[in-house]
């Protein structure tokens, strides 16, 4: 019996020991015993984005989203309400640009912090920063769409031009063709002219 006991007590201060330190490495990985602060950031595209996504700065991981705020109408942005370590305020300035990337092609995505200017101020708690949104493979295609375009259209019209310029190339060569002739004819006359000219002089 006692030995049953003991077996139960051991095997239960073992799964307390398990709990608490599974409590432990979540709470670490959320940050929950370290010094934080927040901070605000703008998108107007979240592709990917989701509550509990995590912030790098730069590189090393900082945080989490905590919020994601719909935006009233279309021309608002999205606001993403962020958690920050203490210890890396200091590199966060005025002037950082918070950006969406993800891990590798089809990888989670993050919100990467960038590292601020020296000239500019450390973020204070509760600052918003304007974000730069991702770009999609669908805007790559739309923006090279767009600009096949555009050269297909200065094609079109540069042909246009070449044409024009063809045709009034055409109409030069014509005219210099007629002037030749035209004095082709009249140097063939002037052997002509000059004969009567002479025997006129010799009747003289």
């Amino acid at each position: 019996m006692q030995m049953r006991n003991a077996l139960v007590g051991a095997f239960v201060i073992v799964g307390l020991l398990l709990f608490g330190g599974g409590l432990f490495l979540i709470g670490d990985r959320r940050l929950l015993f370290a010094r934080q602060f927040e901070l605000n950031s703008t998108f107007g595209k979240i592709t990917g984005l989701r509550t509990g996504t995590p912030v790098r700065v730069p590189g090393l991981d900082g945080g989490e989203g905590l919020e994601i705020q719909v935006p009233s109408s279309p021309s608002q942005p999205f606001r993403i309400r962020m958690r920050l370590r203490e210890d890396l305020r200091q590199l966060v300035r005025k002037d950082s640009v918070p950006a969406i990337q993800t891990d590798g092609i089809v990888g989670n995505a993050f919100i990467q912090i960038g590292v601020g200017t020296e000239a500019a101020a450390v973020v204070s708690p509760g600052d918003t920063l304007r974000g730069r949104d991702p770009i999609e493979l669908a805007d790559l295609i739309q923006e090279g769409q767009n600009t096949f375009r555009t050269i297909a259209s200065q094609v079109v019209e540069l042909r246009g031009d070449v044409s024009t310029a063809i045709g009034s190339l055409t109409d030069v060569s014509k005219a210099a063709s007629t002037l030749v002739e035209d004095v082709g004819k009249n140097v063939d006359q002037l052997p002509i002219t000059g004969n009567a000219a002479v025997r006129s002089a010799q009747s003289a």
